[in-house]
């Protein structure tokens, strides 16, 4: 009885005199099943998995094209409302020393430096005013400079017909400084912004030209 049970066993699960699996026609149906419930869970995997990369793919496209650089006028940045824009002053990276203030009347733009610190003073300013976005720029090619006398507010008038600025454009605004503080101690300065350029620690901002705001040309 014993090696009878054994042969039955032997002669349903396991080899035929071919060497072939042998199964019961129930098993093989339930082989058939499960060989068909993977395939399926194979399938929906692959399907997610192919929709996971298009997704992140589409996420990456997205992160260089915000790296890439943009045209201030198509796709404005850090733009400040239509109202006088303010924005901290540092130097040597993290000295609070004052604030720039960025505003227009329908005439001109005004850039106004204010070191806010009795212990520095300006000796130079240097600010970029221009649609094209300065990333490569260095303070020494911008077109709007002068040599101070250590002097704490300086303000930079700018005739929007010599810019070819109008109402609604956009333009990218720089402004760099060298401040000296009361013990001799020399350090460059950067009005805070949005971008930073490609070789050392300053930034800049966008701003956006708007003729209807208060006019200031009267202080």
């Amino acid at each position: 009885m014993y090696f009878s049970s054994i042969f039955i066993i032997y002669s349903l699960f396991y080899r035929n005199n071919n060497h072939k699996i042998y199964m019961p026609p129930k098993a093989i149906d339930f082989y058939h099943i499960m060989e068909g419930y993977q395939q399926l869970a194979m399938i929906f995997w692959r399907s997610i998995m192919s929709k996971f990369l298009s997704l992140l793919s589409l996420l990456f496209a997205l992160f260089l094209g915000a790296c890439a650089e943009l045209n201030v006028n198509d796709n404005p940045i850090d733009i400040s409302s239509l109202a006088l824009f303010k924005t901290e002053i540092y130097a040597g990276q993290h000295i609070l020393v004052g604030e720039l203030e960025v505003n227009n009347d329908s005439n001109n733009l005004y850039i106004t430096y204010k070191i806010t610190d009795l212990d520095w003073c300006m000796t130079q300013v240097h600010i970029y005013v221009d649609t094209k976005d300065p990333y490569k720029a260095a303070p020494g090619q911008f077109a709007y400079k002068d040599s101070l006398n250590c002097i704490s507010e300086y303000k930079q008038t700018l005739a929007l017909s010599d810019l070819g600025f109008s109402d609604g454009d956009g333009t990218f605004v720089a402004a760099h400084a060298v401040v000296k503080s009361t013990s001799g101690q020399t350090e460059t300065a950067w009005a805070k912004g949005m971008r930073n350029f490609k070789t050392g620690w300053g930034s800049y901002f966008g701003y956006l030209i708007g003729s209807n705001v208060i006019d200031i040309t009267q202080d």
